[in-house]
């Protein structure tokens, strides 16, 4: 009877070696193909915002959402709904509210993975760069309705803010609160015409931030 041969110590090195190899080469492209999913989900869901902003508006006269109702007059005052709650009715999908890759998001009591162009779409504290009309948003396929943030907050800030006045110094730096390079190098964000697109950081976190946040009047 002929005896058979086993597998030797260098032919088991030579194919563990192979393995090792093959799983460094896949594993970035599964890990890429993953993230891919989930930026094409939150995408869907920047776009299911913007369709809600929309539906809101031609239920109220034309007339888009502010960041936020403000109740009194400040200091004394207290805030009211924001702008993802007044929105909710049309989404009907809380889920909506977090992006997939967003797990600090799930940690707030928010859950909230987008913040709202306040700078220009509304806020009780820029009354001036208020634009409460969509007749008055003159380029609304380049302005920003919402984008990616972190932490749960749910304003957009400039990508220029640091801290939030000069009587507070020490305060939070704000634009670690937006979330340029979440997906890919990227972002998505919101539209005010309905459509959601990515965008590379580099493209928003730059000179050309304005052409996004204020300078569509």
């Amino acid at each position: 009877m002929q005896r058979r041969k086993g597998f030797t110590l260098i032919e088991l090195l030579v194919v563990i070696a192979i393995i090792a190899i093959l799983a460094a080469i896949l594993f970035p492209v599964f890990a890429r193909a993953r993230e891919k999913a989930r930026q094409a989900s939150c995408l869907s869901n920047q776009k299911q915002w913007a369709l809600a902003w929309h539906m809101y508006a031609q239920d109220y006269d034309e007339s888009v959402p502010s960041y936020s109702q403000l109740i009194g007059v400040p200091p004394d005052h207290s805030w009211g709904p924001r702008w993802y709650t007044v929105l909710e009715p049309y989404v009907k999908n809380q889920q909506m509210r977090t992006c997939p890759s967003d797990p600090e998001a799930r940690t707030q009591s928010t859950g909230l993975s987008y913040g709202y162009n306040g700078y220009y779409l509304g806020d009780p504290q820029w009354v001036s760069t208020c634009a409460l009309a969509l007749a008055e948003i003159t380029y609304p396929s380049q302005t920003f309705m919402a984008g990616e943030t972190k932490f749960g907050t749910h304003f957009l800030y400039l990508p220029t803010q640091d801290h939030p006045s000069p009587e507070d110094p020490e305060g939070p730096d704000f634009r670690d609160r937006v979330a340029w390079r979440r997906h890919n190098e990227g972002a998505n964000y919101s539209f005010c015409d309905g459509h959601a697109k990515w965008l590379a950081g580099a493209v928003v976190d730059s000179a050309n931030w304005p052409n996004f946040y204020v300078s569509k009047r």
